[in-house]
């Protein structure tokens, strides 16, 4: 899995929401999660794989449960083989 957010400094059209990417399958996971009210300066996923933690331009964190947002699970090792 992979997380994308544009950050502004890329010359990207920078977008306030997180969108979740299966790498192999190069397809957009769920819907993208949408909270920030500007740009999204960082990411990183919990030990456990089952949150994420974003940080914005907005000064706010916001801790997304991955199933509940993507309508994932967990990846194991065989999610990341295929």
């Amino acid at each position: 899995m992979y997380i994308h957010y544009a950050h502004p400094t890329e010359g990207h059209d920078c977008e306030q929401v997180l969108r979740l990417w299966n790498i192999a399958s190069r397809s957009q996971i769920g819907e993208a999660a949408q909270g920030h009210k500007q740009w999204i300066s960082c990411v990183a996923f919990s030990p456990d794989a089952t949150r994420i933690a974003s940080g914005g331009w907005d000064k706010t964190v916001k801790v997304w449960d991955i199933l509940e947002t993507f309508g994932v699970g967990v990846p194991t090792l065989k999610d990341l083989d295929s």
